[in-house]
């Protein structure tokens, strides 16, 4: 348990799959800076097909980003590469990428990119 409620009762319900209550406690914990409810909440717009938004699931993992978690990190890498849910931006996205670049996902998309394996548009 953590010291904050909505974060403890947001990841409750996420682990149940109720992403709608999860969802009205993770915002609460979000807004007040809580970057692990923010990789929650990108987890669940980007991937839930009830939820479903490719901008919102953006907004959350860049925020989990600025707070330091890889994996936001991560995801905000490959939104910027693919233009999921942003403008795509492949150069500040291979950033995202090397700053969490001890996962091995990061490693394989950073591989990709620096062998140019993103389309004739390349690195922008």
């Amino acid at each position: 348990m953590s010291e904050d409620k909505d974060l403890d009762a947001g990841l409750q319900a996420y682990k149940l799959d109720n992403h709608a209550e999860a969802i009205c406690h993770l915002e609460r914990s979000a807004e007040r800076g809580n970057a692990v409810a923010a990789y929650f909440l990108g987890q669940i717009y980007d991937h839930d097909t009830g939820f479903f938004n490719k901008e919102k699931g953006f907004k959350y993992f860049k925020a989990s980003a600025l707070g330091g978690i890889p994996e936001g990190m991560f995801f905000t890498g490959q939104a910027l590469l693919f233009a999921w849910g942003v403008e795509r931006d492949a150069r500040e996205g291979i950033k995202w990428l090397e700053r969490c670049s001890e996962l091995p996902d990061a490693q394989i998309r950073l591989a990709q990119a620096y062998m140019g394996n993103f389309g004739p548009e390349g690195l922008d």
